[in-house]
């Protein structure tokens, strides 16, 4: 369920929450630190989420092979 400042922030109006579809994406660098943070709620009764996210494969530092 929607917070009453999730409310706020999506217009709804107060006391009117509803399901929400909540999605955390982090973003990555190189050596593997997070440099990104991407926060989604959406409306649950309009909304289908389908995703599909894979982190991509660094070597380490100074490894050459």
């Amino acid at each position: 369920m929607t917070t009453e400042e999730e409310n706020k922030r999506l217009g709804l109006g107060e006391g009117k929450s509803l399901l929400a579809l909540k999605l955390t994406s982090t973003g990555f660098i190189g050596d593997g630190n997070p440099v990104q943070v991407t926060r989604f709620i959406l409306p649950r009764r309009r909304n289908k989420v389908v995703y599909k996210r894979k982190r991509p494969e660094h070597p380490e530092p100074g490894n050459t092979e």
